[in-house]
């Protein structure tokens, strides 16, 4: 799994890959500094499942089958799946180029094709809509919530970045604040390591 791409941007509706990151690192480094505030529709995810705990350790993916609700697929949110590994392992231990799409798929949900419900519309997972449209549908959808410029689509749905119109911290800021102190925790578990080491 090592010698795969770890991580990749790409737009939204077409799919096309803009950039890859070759190493967990690459990709962690990149995924630290994304703007997720982007008004392009890119947007940027790792190629296969990796822990956080793994990827923090600069580690490639090695446990693709699994998912942040322990491999098991979920009814509620319809968001995890069970991908059957043992169907796409070989007896070596090997993974059959089935079980890699099968990998592929059960990390990046924009790769899940299908028609949208009215719900996943207004969340950005109709391909055929460009971002205002998917802007007009969550309003319509959420019409106490006041749409202006400062929204934008990304990921599953739309951030209001504007600060007034919300009263708690937008989730998009949570998680880059998480990233980055995860990154800083990263680095000097490194350097411990090296100083330690000299």
């Amino acid at each position: 799994m090592a010698n795969f791409p770890q991580g990749y941007e790409f737009n939204r509706q077409s799919m096309k890959v803009t950039r890859i990151y070759n190493s967990a690192k690459d990709y962690l480094d990149a995924d630290s500094n994304f703007d997720y505030k982007n008004t392009t529709d890119t947007k940027i995810d790792s190629l296969f499942f990796n822990s956080t705990e793994n990827l923090m350790k600069g580690n490639s993916a090695t446990d693709i089958f699994n998912n942040n609700n322990d491999g098991k697929e979920s009814v509620n949110t319809s968001v995890f799946f069970d991908t059957t590994p043992s169907k796409y392992t070989n007896s070596d231990g090997t993974i059959t180029k089935g079980g890699l799409l099968v990998a592929i798929i059960n990390e990046n949900i924009y790769t899940r094709e299908g028609k949208a419900t009215a719900m996943g519309k207004s969340e950005g997972f109709d391909k055929s809509m460009d971002a205002k449209e998917v802007a007009k549908r969550w309003h319509d959808r959420n019409y106490n919530l006041k749409l202006n410029s400062n929204n934008i689509v990304q990921g599953a749905g739309i951030v209001d970045t504007n600060d007034s119109n919300i009263s708690f911290t937008p989730l998009i800021e949570i998680m880059e604040k998480q990233q980055k102190e995860l990154i800083e925790y990263l680095k000097k578990e490194k350097n411990s390591i090296l100083k330690f080491k000299s």
